[in-house]
């Protein structure tokens, strides 16, 4: 009977030792979860069970008196980094968590600083309670950094992480930034050149540097700029300091004078952008969206002759940047707005005309490309609805649309003969498209079926690992609208675990989706 006890016993130990941390029983501290530290540049991080900051576990103290800079590396399940710092009462499955981490500092003169955050996971940094860096889920362990001015006086700043597979890693670093510029009051161009005023962060965070006549030339204000390039560094000038084009925001500001009339005006950018022409009050085009380079379009009438305040405005969420902008006096036909849109894969265009207009019918067209058009559709004037501003409303839905970028014009034709065309809208039904990968947990039979919404060329099937490495490669070619395709894996290097099943179609990412083998 005593061996009985002490094999219960014996067992009981084993599958408290092996049991992950937020199973366990293990009182939750009652303490605050707002509260900062006592003195500055030390963080008070406030480590939770689930990724969502609900379950709490316990804090732990991170930084120093003379610097607030940490590194955590947690490369085992369970985490405890021990009295003296810590209020944990049971180490933490650090598998699945989230940590929300505060600190304050205060600064005898203002001066700027390059803020860097490192994560294997999810972070977000909040400085005075502006959220200034954003990279909201799962990666490999990756760096950013935002370049922020800080006033005399105290700050706070909010650092948030989350992590829910594989080792964790978070790390928050503070460096000055060797550059002092003092901003000049913005001032708007004239004779067609654009003033322009840079600033590290995507939402205007801190001035970097200001340049005159940037863009556009004396015989016209259209230009088309890639900033130097992805993650170029923008240098030289009187009081300028050096930026460098990622995760950045510009505004660009011109006074132009305009007769009275109707003009288009078309602005394209690659990330978001939005156009003003009364100094920044109203938008007349609004993309301040992350997107691959986009053109918009919009007429806008003119009643009277004068000086309009353009201002410009863009920014950059890494990958490429791009930032175009075009002008001119639109057809007799007043075309007064033209938009496109995507919908379950299909490309729905609508449009409107003046009362005064004699269209008799529009004959719209598609190119694969930007270049060549093909006619796709015909909509009659008659076809027209009221608007409720009086304006006559057109709409059209191609839903044969190809995957990917397709752009659109319309040729307008007149009652009296006359033939037009439009301006051109972009529209990228990619990312619409619907791909079903399945099943997720691969049986006895390993096989994988792959079935898309639309017809689909080039299609190419890539799985990668863990690390990333790819593992099988397969091209499937054309698939037709709900075609299935079957992806035998009995001779695929799968050993059990996790992958993740790619979809592309002309090398870009058309959906992905991940499975496990058991």
């Amino acid at each position: 009977m005593k061996s009985k006890l002490l094999l219960v016993f014996i067992s009981g130990l084993m599958l408290y030792a092996v049991m992950p941390a937020s199973a366990q029983t293990c009182a939750r501290p009652t303490e605050s979860q707002t509260a900062y530290y006592t003195a500055q540049n030390y963080w008070y991080a406030y480590f939770y069970r689930n990724t969502n900051f609900t379950d709490y576990h316990g804090r732990v103290r991170y930084g120093a008196a003379g610097s607030p800079n940490f590194n955590t590396n947690i490369n085992s399940n369970n985490y405890n980094p021990g009295g003296g710092v810590s209020t944990f009462n049971c180490a933490l499955n650090s598998d699945d968590f989230s940590v929300r981490a505060y600190m304050y500092r205060t600064q005898a003169t203002a001066a700027t600083y390059t803020f860097t955050v490192s994560t294997e996971g999810g972070v977000r940094l909040y400085i005075d309670g502006n959220l200034v860096i954003d990279e909201w889920y799962e990666q490999d362990y990756t760096s950013y950094d935002i370049t922020y001015r800080l006033s005399a006086g105290t700050h706070t700043f909010v650092l948030e992480y989350y992590e829910s597979a594989d080792d964790a890693r978070f790390a928050f670093t503070i460096a000055n930034a060797s550059c002092t510029n003092t901003p000049a009051a913005p001032t708007y161009g004239t004779n067609n050149r654009w003033n322009a005023y840079f600033y590290d962060g995507k939402n205007f965070e801190t001035h970097r540097r200001s340049t005159t006549n940037a863009y556009g030339t004396t015989a016209s204000p259209t230009f088309n700029t890639t900033f130097g390039g992805n993650e170029a560094t923008l240098s030289g000038g009187t009081n300028n300091c050096n930026l460098l084009t990622e995760t950045f925001s510009a505004r660009l500001m011109l006074t132009q004078y305009f007769p009275a009339g109707y003009y288009l005006f078309t602005v394209g950018g690659d990330d978001g952008f939005r156009l003003s022409l009364d100094g920044g009050a109203t938008w007349v085009i609004d993309r301040w969206v992350d997107q691959v380079y986009t053109i918009a379009t919009q007429v806008v009438r003119i009643t009277t002759a004068g000086n309009r305040n353009m201002v410009l405005e863009f920014y950059e969420n890494h990958g490429d940047n791009q930032l175009s902008f075009d002008y001119g006096v639109t057809l007799p036909v007043s075309i007064i707005k033209f938009d496109g849109t995507q919908s379950n894969g299909d490309s729905r265009l609508s449009w409107q005309t003046t009362p005064e207009s004699t269209e008799d019918r529009f004959v719209v067209e598609r190119s694969t490309n930007g270049r060549n058009f093909d006619a796709v559709g015909e909509v009659k004037a008659s076809a027209a609805v009221a608007a409720p501003n009086g304006n006559r409303q057109y709409q059209f839905t191609d839903r044969n649309a190809p995957v990917g970028s397709s752009w659109y014009r319309l040729k307008i034709i007149d009652r009296n003969g006359p033939e037009k065309y439009s301006s051109i809208v972009s529209i990228n039904t990619k990312a619409q498209a619907i791909t079903k990968i399945y099943p997720t947990l691969i049986d006895q039979t390993k096989q994988l079926f792959i079935q898309t919404d639309r017809s689909t060329a080039n299609l190419e099937i890539v799985i990668r690992n863990i690390s990333g490495q790819a593992v099988l490669v397969k091209k499937l070619g054309q698939m037709a609208r709900g075609q299935i395709a079957t992806l035998p894996l009995q001779d695929a290097p799968l050993s059990k675990g996790s992958y993740v099943v790619q979809v592309l179609t002309d090398g870009a990412i058309l959906h992905k989706q991940m499975i496990i083998v058991p």
